[in-house]
């Protein structure tokens, strides 16, 4: 059996540049050929040419992903950034741009950091999403779980990360770039078109609807037509022991090619085996190997008796349907308990991002206590009657001045009231000026006053509290239904209750001893 899955071994790993054939011997005696695939990834810290380095500009920019080439730059809103500067420096490193207006963080790829930077080729699943499907599978190292729908690969790293040994995965290490072809350049300039061929494109959708199946069945060159035609291949069911697979199935041949070539770049083979086929037509080729099975189709009630015969059916399995709308939810739900399925379950995963404030001394919403508050009122009301004692001396200074000038009494009554008056004019005036000036330091300082304005924060009031946390206005919402379900174990091996075979030995020791015994008995009468 150990030979037969090893000469099947080689549709797997499918003609990279780095391949090796090394001979081998059967069980029957007669050599194969047995292709082994070496990572194309070396691990080290060191960014080198030709890897695949994720650019980090700011929080809310998503990231981006480059190929480091000799020769290039990297121009945006920052400054440019030659590659050649960041050949041979650790990744997470820091890079200035040429003018030192501003720089970048260059990361090393993740699962994670690659779903927020990959090409869309389709709808993707994100972080709290995949994670949330890797615990209710129960995926861990040396697991072996089927993927219906690779799309943009973007759960096929993530899966492919929590099943693989440490030995085996490359987890970012040197990851390559895939680089750009003639073709791809070309058909970005095909994707250039006017309003008028776009309205035309409408009129003839209903038309192309029923030849896209047709179309993407047809490899536009001829590399594309061999790897297809190696992808078309029957999936290997052959895993060693304690290493874990993920067997992903791709219907459209586009994109099944352009996984492929982003697998093979990063390193996923052998523990991800990649398959172009129609799942819900033609099943999954396998039988009784997975522990699991995500099914991301438009239809994936056809496909849960495919599933059910992949399964494993000597431990309980589990399944995760991913459908964006309620009534693909009803459809496989009615399917799951036909098929006999237990422990059905439908979540919907909302994120849910708060932005944190720290409320310590010195902090834009800090809330002092109550103690500190009356010291500063009182402090701010002392201020205040020295000011007025100030003003009071300068009117009465000012009165005996224009008295003692003026020399006549009804002038000098005269002028005892306009400069009363003119004290009451300006002093709410400048006790208003002061109170502002108050306000301004309190605010700098973190005081708060009952009679201040509330702070504000991102164009919205918050209220002078002990506020730790507070959500964000504008979040992601429903992405789609996420139905779990078990299946039973079909085979049911009896075990031995070691009680019972304890005893049992003990009922036959006792017998024996009886045995010998009477013999013994029965040899001393004889020679009496």
């Amino acid at each position: 059996m150990q030979a037969a899955g090893q000469e099947t071994l080689q549709n797997d790993q499918i003609a990279p540049s780095t391949q090796t054939a090394e001979k081998g011997t059967g069980q029957n005696g007669h050599s194969h050929d047995q292709v082994i695939s070496k990572p194309p990834y070396t691990k080290t810290n060191v960014i080198s040419e030709g890897d695949l380095v994720i650019i980090f500009l700011s929080r809310d920019r998503p990231p981006i992903p480059l190929t480091v080439t000799s020769g290039q730059e990297l121009t945006n809103t920052y400054g440019s950034f030659p590659h050649d500067e960041m050949i041979g420096k650790p990744f997470g490193a820091r890079l200035a741009s040429k003018n030192k207006r501003g720089f970048i963080h260059i990361l090393r790829p993740t699962p994670e950091l690659w779903t927020l930077a990959l090409p869309h080729r389709t709808q993707i699943l994100y972080t709290p999403d995949m994670s949330f499907i890797s615990a209710h599978l129960g995926l861990s190292p040396g697991a072996r779980m089927i993927e219906s729908g690779t799309g943009s690969g973007s759960f096929s790293h993530y899966a492919t990360r929590c099943v693989a040994r440490k030995h085996i995965q490359s987890s970012g290490y040197g990851w390559k770039g895939v680089a750009k072809t003639e073709k791809d350049r070309s058909n970005r300039k095909k994707r250039k078109k006017t309003e008028d061929e776009f309205d035309d494109e409408r009129q003839e959708g209903a038309e192309e609807d029923e030849e896209e199946e047709e179309t993407i069945m047809q490899p536009s060159d001829a590399q594309e037509a061999d790897i297809l035609e190696r992808l078309s291949a029957p999936p290997n069911a052959y895993v060693a022991p304690r290493e874990g697979r993920v067997w992903s199935f791709e219907f459209h041949a586009g994109r099944a090619v352009k996984a492929w070539h982003e697998f093979e770049q990063h390193g996923l083979f052998p523990t991800l085996s990649l398959r172009h086929r129609n799942v819900v037509k033609n099943g999954f080729g396998l039988e009784g190997v997975a522990d699991a099975v995500f099914l991301d189709l438009p239809a994936p009630w056809d496909a849960i008796p495919h599933a059910a015969e992949a399964m494993r059916k000597d431990v309980p399995t589990r399944i995760c349907c991913f459908s964006p709308c309620v009534e693909q939810v009803l459809k496989t739900v009615a399917a799951l308990r036909k098929a006999k399925w237990t422990d059905i379950e439908t979540y919907e995963c909302l994120n849910r991002t708060h932005l944190s404030i720290w409320c310590g001394p010195g902090a834009q919403n800090y809330t002092p206590s109550i103690d500190e508050a009356v010291e500063r009122i009182r402090e701010v009301e002392v201020k205040k009657g020295k000011r007025r004692d100030m003003q009071i001396q300068r009117a009465r200074k000012e009165r005996q001045e224009r008295i003692q000038k003026e020399g006549d009494e009804n002038d000098a009554g005269k002028a005892e009231t306009t400069s009363e008056l003119k004290v009451e004019k300006v002093r709410p005036e400048e006790e208003n000026a002061e109170t502002e000036e108050d306000a301004e330091t309190n605010g700098k300082e973190g005081a708060t006053d009952p009679s201040t304005p509330q702070a504000k924060e991102d164009g919205k009031s918050l209220q002078r509290a002990n506020v730790l946390s507070r959500p964000f206005t504008d979040m992601r919402g429903h992405t789609s239904y996420l139905t779990f379900a078990t299946l039973l174990p079909r085979i049911v091996e009896r075990q031995p209750d070691p009680t019972l075979e304890r005893e049992k030995e003990n009922e036959k020791r006792k017998q024996l001893n009886k045995e010998r015994a009477q013999k013994r008995k029965q040899a001393s009468l004889e020679e009496a």
